[in-house]
């Protein structure tokens, strides 16, 4: 539950600035970010925490509910055939999984 969330939260986070930083980038440099759609406040608390604006967020847990492991490839999916991906230089995918797993990606647009 709680603890759950709290440890997404602080891996999401984790995971995207240090991918970011590790490509020599900052969140600025990203156009999109694509994160595990497990539910809107976790989304909204990345995104708060990481200081980014709510349309370089994609999400889709309003119409998709959360789909476990395919949901960032479904929401990267989604915002493809909205154009989003192609508008951004810069994709970042992160996700928090079974297991307390976690990893991100950066994809080049």
């Amino acid at each position: 539950g709680r603890q759950v969330i709290l440890q997404a939260n602080r891996k999401l986070q984790a995971a995207t600035t240090d991918l970011v930083s590790r490509s020599g980038l900052t969140l600025d440099d990203i156009g999109l970010f694509v994160f595990h759609q497990a539910n809107s406040n976790l989304l909204r608390q990345v995104a708060t925490a990481l200081k980014l604006p709510a349309e370089r967020v994609f999400t889709n847990i309003a119409t998709r509910g959360n789909t476990s492991a395919a949901s960032v490839l479904i929401a990267l999916s989604e915002a493809h055939a909205e154009g989003r991906v192609a508008a951004a230089r810069y994709t970042v995918l992160a996700a928090f999984g079974a297991g307390f797993s976690w990893g991100g990606a950066l994809v080049r647009t």
